[in-house]
């Protein structure tokens, strides 16, 4: 006690420092918990969406909102709540998690305690905001005019070029998980083997037409992993979304179902992946970022190079 006594006393503007930052954070701490407005990170609001219907709150500005938005997000400007309150009401039936965020964060907290206040029980606060969301990888939807672009967090480029004034709309309507399996042959023996895993990662995808502008995009991620020359596990997951799709040019939808689609379908099934591998008793698994543009133009290039040889195989059986 007496050393921590005199080092207080030769580093007296430390120890206020250190003081005053711990008050600070103790008063946010106390200050979020009494408001019932709970703050929660980019994971845990990406299982609230999958799992429990979660609807995402934003509230900036509503031309900020149309340049770039989170999956299924209620445009709540502050300055609208209370014309907007009702509306969100209905929609909001059975009172889902309501995740409410801005730019980096903070400021939602205001919009939070107004939705307490109005009835809604299940209220947080994304942490650090549309920032952390995008930092993380996770799928963005917007609508633009003329420009021909949807939001871009994933570097798997845009969409290509609309007619001149068309108003383009891609819409994530819903998520879900259409299947998932998983087994451990080796296990419990395997437990007792040195963690070395080999991972072989394949990826699939398919759509199909549900009605008007409206698609069925499944994404399927199989992870095969071997350790000590025997298979440790194999996990398979489905991710299904259900997008809205408006003005975009014929030539640009199957590219747009192809890529775009399966690459804002890739966190989530991450997401459930990295679950049923440490609720089966293994390492989390946090797979890499994968370039779907990429994957796509390759399938494209082998399905035209596949065609081509064909034709020319006829071609010569022809002549013959």
């Amino acid at each position: 006690m007496q050393e921590f006594l005199e080092f207080a006393q030769n580093n007296w503007g430390l120890v206020l420092a250190f003081v005053l930052i711990l008050g600070w954070w103790i008063g946010g701490e106390l200050f979020h918990w009494y408001s019932g407005v709970k703050m929660i990170d980019a994971d845990t609001a990406t299982r609230m969406y999958n799992r429990e219907s979660g609807r995402f709150i934003d509230m900036r500005p509503r031309k900020e909102f149309d340049g770039g938005h989170l999956p299924g997000a209620f445009s709540l400007p502050e300055a609208e709540f209370d014309q907007l309150i009702d509306k969100l009401r209905k929609e909001a039936d059975g009172d889902p998690p309501l995740i409410v965020y801005d730019d980096q964060g903070p400021q939602a907290d205001r919009v939070g305690r107004k939705l307490r206040k109005a009835g809604f029980t299940r209220v947080y606060r994304l942490k650090h905001g549309l920032r952390a969301w995008q930092g993380a990888g996770y799928p963005m939807e917007n609508v633009k005019k003329g420009e021909g672009t949807m939001a871009e967090n994933n570097g798997n480029g845009s969409t290509g070029a609309a007619d001149a004034g068309q108003r383009q709309r891609f819409q994530i309507a819903k998520m879900y998980l259409r299947d998932v399996s998983f087994e451990a042959p080796s296990a419990p023996e395997g437990f007792r083997d040195e963690w070395k895993p080999q991972l072989d990662v394949e990826l699939g995808s398919r759509h199909q037409p549900l009605g008007e502008n409206t698609y069925d995009v499944v994404l399927s991620v199989t992870v095969t992993a071997r350790n000590n020359e025997r298979t440790a596990y194999l996990c398979e997951v489905k991710q299904g979304g259900v997008f809205r799709l408006e003005g975009f040019p014929e030539a640009d939808m199957e590219r747009v179902l192809g890529a775009y689609c399966p690459a804002q379908l890739f966190p989530f099934a991450r997401e459930a992946i990295n679950d049923l591998v440490v609720k089966g008793g293994f390492p989390q698994l946090l797979l890499a970022p994968v370039n779907f543009e990429s994957l796509y133009q390759q399938q494209k290039q082998r399905r035209e190079q596949g065609a081509s040889d064909q034709n020319a195989t006829s071609q010569d059986g022809g002549r013959a």
